[in-house]
């Protein structure tokens, strides 16, 4: 992959990680939950991705709680240390394949209606 490539998905990934943390909402849930659906179609099921998705799955759960998307202290730091992991492989993903992995997560998307 292209280094300026690799740098703005890599970016993208922690970006929207970080809105999530800082203010989070329904939007920024569906963001990160959408990168990472992409990141495993990509690279398969890593350990990072398990990590990264208890965290998303705690926070839905408190939102079906709650009814509102809040993220703690543990699941942040677990969303964070599965980016950096993530932005480590990225450098290792043929572009093809990860523009593979994005349409299979749009067409997941629109199939669920989210």
């Amino acid at each position: 992959m292209m280094r300026e490539a690799r740098d703005a998905m890599a970016l993208s990934l922690h970006a929207a990680i970080e809105t999530l943390i800082g203010a989070p909402n329904d939007d920024a849930y569906n963001n990160v939950s959408t990168k990472l659906i992409t990141f495993e179609y990509a690279v398969g099921n890593q350990e990072c991705l398990e990590d990264a998705k208890k965290a998303m799955t705690s926070i839905a759960a408190r939102h079906d709680r709650v009814g509102r998307i809040g993220v703690n202290a543990l699941e942040a730091t677990a969303l964070r240390q599965a980016s950096c992991v993530m932005d480590r492989m990225l450098a290792r993903i043929p572009v093809k394949k990860l523009l593979k992995a994005e349409l299979k997560t749009q067409i997941f998307v629109e199939r669920a209606g989210l």
